[in-house]
């Protein structure tokens, strides 16, 4: 199953668990006298404080341990760190006891010799307690966490990881079509299929110059797309003239206006990436400047 699935089905079963503390909480509470319910109070606050210290500790050795093994490997640079207030984030997000919860509530009502069994209602207050005070607290507190350590958004270094790799790929594809492309596929077809990798190429070629003049090459290409997009308008209403006079049948106009959809797409995807480059670069000079 896709990976939307998975997360559809863990939304479904976190609101399981909420819906079942719901139900079951008024009634553990009424069972409880006042003196007990506030010392179960307590033991859950020290509990949830532990278990959110051990998580921060296994989570900074655990990163730190797999960076030490990748390194002694060499499937990472030697220079390469580990930004500890990311690091820091991940232990701090997230709600613990679910699965504790999980356990408590499949504990029997009875013991085999019909007793009640023991501390259940205290138990099933513990687990609750670790999952809404790991939720209300750290879930209030993680924009006012990443406020403080100053956590900058890594827009700048994931759209230049994407360029390297559609740069890489277009590159690679184009002196594949140049060089090796099979025979019997028709002249005309390669020829197109160049050119608009050729223009693809060009277009990434332009992200990795200078970001003092990439908005100046910019601007022509969009020029381009922008003119490819009006012809696009030009076949819609064409199509749809023909539609009114019934000249083709429904499905051949029906397959061309599919064709004209995902051209259209393609022209969109190629603009807003030039748009977030010219962004990305306008800040990274920004950034150069101050700094320098």
């Amino acid at each position: 199953m896709s990976a939307w699935v998975w997360d559809t089905i863990i939304f479904l079963l976190n609101g399981i668990v909420f819906v079942l503390i719901g139900l079951q909480l008024p009634e553990l509470v009424k069972n409880l006298s006042s003196i007990t319910l506030n010392k179960l109070i307590g033991y859950g606050v020290i509990i949830s404080i532990v278990t959110i210290i051990i998580r921060i500790i296994w989570v900074f050795a655990g990163a730190y341990h797999q960076h030490i093994l990748r390194r002694k490997k060499a499937e990472v640079d030697p220079e390469e760190t580990i930004d500890w207030k990311n690091v820091l984030i991940v232990a701090w997000t997230g709600t613990r006891g679910v699965v504790s919860l999980a356990t408590a509530l499949a504990l029997p009502f009875t013991l085999e010799n019909g007793d009640a069994f023991p501390k259940r209602h205290s138990i099933l207050l513990l687990a609750f307690s670790v999952i809404m005070i790991t939720l209300v607290v750290q879930g209030l507190t993680l924009p006012l966490l990443i406020k403080l350590l100053k956590i900058k958004p890594v827009t700048a270094e994931v759209q230049k990881e994407e360029d390297s790799l559609n740069y890489l790929l277009t590159k690679a594809s184009l002196q594949y079509i140049n060089s090796n492309f099979p025979q019997e596929i028709d002249e005309a077809a390669q020829e197109r299929l160049r050119k608009q990798y050729e223009f693809n190429y060009n277009l990434l070629s332009n992200r990795r110059d200078n970001p003092k003049n990439i908005k100046e090459k910019f601007d022509s290409l969009n020029q381009f797309l922008l003119a490819q997009l009006e012809i696009i308008k030009f076949q819609r209403d064409l199509i749809l003239k023909f539609q009114n006079e019934g000249r083709f049948t429904e499905e051949s106009l029906n397959k061309a206006e599919r064709g004209l959809d995902i051209e259209e797409m393609r022209i969109n995807s190629l603009i807003e990436r030039a748009e977030t480059t010219v962004k990305v670069a306008t800040e990274q000079k920004k950034t150069d400047t101050s700094g320098g």
